[in-house]
């Protein structure tokens, strides 16, 4: 709680002796950032929903490297990294959190308009950027199926046919051995043909070590690469074509959690008194290894009356990654808990389009998609018990009983086709009214096979034992070391002569949603919105191992989630636009809310985690944005927002599960309990300070982000002590950043950069450890200490 105050004592130090001085000629006009959030060109100010449009400049200022780091600028916006090592974004409370691998995010993320299915391809998103578009709220009606809380757009920069060759170099070292490079270059072809090239290249040793003799792994380190390629053809003045090539690998050691447990007697973990750069994993430099690419080919035409673009697109996902959910040095019933996540994916999509001519007065928008998915998912955990297991077993193992597996793999097939349009029609002179509407038809048709241990065929009763893919076909695997993925597997599935059990899904969902909305502007300077409008996400399968422990539920799914937002809101500009102020109070209504929750009753047996739908929730919020250009040279920039959620009705779908843990399961989540990494209170303050020098500048620039306790498990009927240990503390994160322009026309940039200057402990996610206490102990994803570095840029 002290640092808190201390960073906000630097805070105000800093901003009271800036040399602020307000000029009494006009100032210049805020930056004005053109979006095209509604498929066509407008200023930020005059799209009628709340959205936050960051420049490649702020990108650069506030030292943002990957892409869950964006939502650090934005309130009411945020991101965790999951146990799966999967970055889940929310927008107002509105996400996906959990460790299951077929999840469907509440969330879209797009690159150039262009919709990435895998969140893992969004690692290689974030270089070359032209700006980030944040939609808030349901945006179906002109966006994917996957955007019930919103949209998060990452718009690169673009090939040209003109001009001379253009382009920048980066480099920037650090401490951790940090090297980060990147680059890109622009050129004409022909007249009407042009390249952009684009590439970076990021590397840091691992921030995280363990405590076992001997161990020398260095956990969450960054070993990635990517890079895009640009097209573009003009074919004649009415039409052309543009193609892009993306993609990256990473070959990584994963983040290996600390567990935590309260210190000196007392029952609640103080986070500061953890040294969450320590660990007691025994896992032997255990993967995080992306390899991932994805591409579109885009025709565009313009006619007097309509804009036709027809788009083709694909992605390719293979990734495998390893955990240690064990308690590590805490007491407990497990030895070992290993994870194993595996995915061979690819994504194939259709899009026709049509919308309004630039010239127009009615904006239009009418399109047709048509999307397939398929590949393989692979989950499995082994788990090394402190106690007896099956008599039967004599395989040695470090724990007093038999170690056991449990499996998942997933043959993945679904299709979805969408239909969709909407229509702004000026009312009058300053009434615009803009409605939407959109269906979408998912069959959904994966094979969901057991593959390790089964808790529910006869002759299997004892729940403990080596029965899977352990010992079963792979007797040389080395459990701190091997990967058990889709090889490992395979040798199991043969060596047992076929999956334990298996059950093939056919299930078709439909669903649609709408919006209606006005915009009224009172002048040039004030503009009054609101709308209602309903999103959806479709159904999924579960692909945790706990669940295909037991046959009953293989063929289980959830049923696609529908939610309501209500909002209204105002923009304003102040004379000489040097003062902006937004604000927009809203509120969702979910039916079939899909939640990833997890029983631990202490017991590994009994432990089960499943993608369920909670019948109903709700949240309410406010958000206010003040942007003020003090002088020709200092901006500030305040967001804060103030949210509240609940679930409304936590009656849950148990068909199927065993009756053991029926009761316990349950009790997980009950009516009033507060939502997943939803906070109450959040804000964001950002001061630039520009010092103009006779052939140079010096731009000065800090960014705090701020976010209230939040809980990162649903409390159900747990304790207080419980939810205490399952929540994040007030967590505040401090950017410092001073950039020096030099050259003739202010080509070189050598900048000196601090992000989390306060080294700010914090977890992005707080876990259970099986096996260990249920209210004390608690897994930690620790998020990145002090970085301190210096960047040198070089642009032609």
């Amino acid at each position: 709680m002290l640092k808190k105050f201390n960073i906000l004592s630097c805070f105000i130090f800093f901003i009271y002796f800036l040399p602020l001085t307000v000029y009494s000629e006009a100032v210049d006009p805020i930056e004005v950032i053109e979006v095209t959030a509604q498929k066509r060109v407008q200023s930020v100010q005059d799209v009628p929903f709340s959205i936050a449009a960051i420049s490649s400049q702020t990108l650069s200022s506030a030292k943002i490297g990957h892409a869950s780091e964006v939502t650090t600028l934005i309130p009411n916006v945020n991101a965790t990294r999951s146990i799966s090592g999967i970055s889940n974004f929310f927008i107002r409370g509105v996400g996906m959190d959990g460790f299951n691998l077929s999840s469907v995010p509440a969330v879209g993320l797009y690159v150039d308009d262009v919709a990435i299915h895998s969140p893992v391809l969004a690692n290689f998103a974030l270089f070359d950027l032209q700006r980030v578009e944040v939609l808030k709220g349901p945006q179906n009606t002109l966006f994917g199926k996957n955007t019930t809380g919103g949209a998060i757009n990452f718009f690169t920069n673009d090939a040209n046919n003109e001009g001379d060759t253009s382009g920048f170099g980066e480099l920037s070292l650090g401490n951790f051995n940090l090297i980060k490079a990147e680059g890109a270059i622009s050129f004409p072809l022909t007249d009407k043909a042009g390249i952009r090239l684009s590439a970076y290249s990021h590397k840091r040793d691992g921030t995280v070590s363990s405590n076992i003799p001997n161990n020398t792994s260095e956990y969450n380190d960054i070993n990635r690469f990517g890079a895009r390629m640009k097209l573009l053809y003009i074919i004649d003045d009415n039409q052309q074509l543009s193609f892009s090539l993306y993609g990256g690998q990473q070959d990584q050691v994963a983040e290996i959690k600390t567990a935590m447990s309260p210190q000196d007697s007392q029952s609640i973990i103080d986070i500061d008194s953890q040294d969450l750069s320590k660990n007691y994993s025994s896992l032997i430099n255990p993967p995080n290894d992306i390899d991932a690419y994805g591409g579109f080919l885009k025709f565009t035409s313009h006619s007097d009356t309509f804009i036709f673009n027809a788009i083709s697109s694909f992605e390719n996902v293979v990734s495998q990654r390893m955990d240690d959910w064990g308690g590590q040095q805490l007491q407990s019933s497990v030895y070992q808990s290993n994870i194993y996540n595996s995915t061979d994916t690819e994504t194939l999509s259709q899009e026709l389009q049509w919308q309004s001519a630039l010239n127009n007065d009615i904006h239009w928008v009418f399109g047709l998609l048509y999307n397939i998915e398929y590949g393989n998912i692979f989950q499995a955990a082994l788990i090394d018990p402190a106690g007896p297991g099956r008599p039967d077993d004599s395989i040695a193992d470090e724990g007093i009983g038999p170690m056991f597996d449990r499996g998942a793999w997933i043959d993945h097939k679904s299709r979805t086709f969408s239909t969709y349009g909407q229509l702004t029609y000026p009312i009058t002179e300053n009434l615009n009214l803009t409605s939407g509407y959109r269906w979408t038809t998912q069959h959904l048709k994966p094979t969901v096979h057991a593959a390790g241990m089964m808790m529910d065929l006869p002759g299997q009763e004892f729940p403990l034992g080596s029965l899977g893919w352990y010992s079963i076909g792979n007797n040389d695997f080395d459990r701190l070391s091997d990967f058990m993925g889709f090889q490992r597997a395979t040798q199991y599935i043969t060596a047992n002569g076929g999956f334990p059990a298996s059950e093939q899904i056919d299930e078709t969902f439909n669903e649609w949603g709408g919006k209606i909305s006005l915009d009224y502007h009172l002048n040039e300077n004030l503009m009054l919105y609101s709308s209602l409008s309903r999103g959806f996400k479709m159904g999924g399968v579960n692909s945790n191992p706990t669940v295909t422990a037991y046959k009953s539920l293989l063929s289980k799914t959830v049923k696609p989630e529908s939610l309501v937002t209500t909002e209204i809101g105002f923009k304003s500009e102040f004379p000489n636009s040097a003062l902006r102020l937004n604000g927009a109070i809203f509120k969702n209504t979910w039916r079939d809310y899909q939640f990833f929750l997890v029983y631990n009753p202490g017991n590994p047996a009994n432990l089960f985690a499943s993608l369920v739908n909670l019948p109903s929730a709700e949240s309410a919020g406010a958000e206010l944005e003040l942007s003020w250009q003090a002088s020709s040279t200092l901006r500030f920039n305040l967001s804060t927002a103030w949210l509240s959620t609940k679930v409304t009705d936590g009656q849950l779908d148990t068909s199927g599960i065993s009756p053991l843990i029926v009761e316990g399961f349950q009790n997980q989540v009950v009516s009033g309990n507060q939502l997943t990494n939803a906070p109450e209170f959040s804000y964001s303050i950002s001061v630039i300070k520009n010092i103009e020098f006779t052939h140079s500048e010096l731009e000065l620039s800090m960014y705090y982000n701020f976010l209230d306790k939040h809980p990162h498990q649903l409390a159900g009927t747990q304790s207080s002590i419980w939810l205490d240990n399952f929540s994040e503390d007030m967590v505040g994160l401090l950017t410092l950043n001073s950039v020096y322009f030099f050259g003739k026309e202010r080509e070189f940039q050598l900048s000196l950069w601090l992000k989390n200057a306060s080294d700010e402990k914090y977890c992005t996610e707080r876990a259970i450890a099986p096996g260990t206490s249920t209210e004390t102990a608690r897994l930690c994803a620790q998020g990145d200490p002090r970085e301190i570095g210096l960047t040198f840029k070089r642009t032609f």
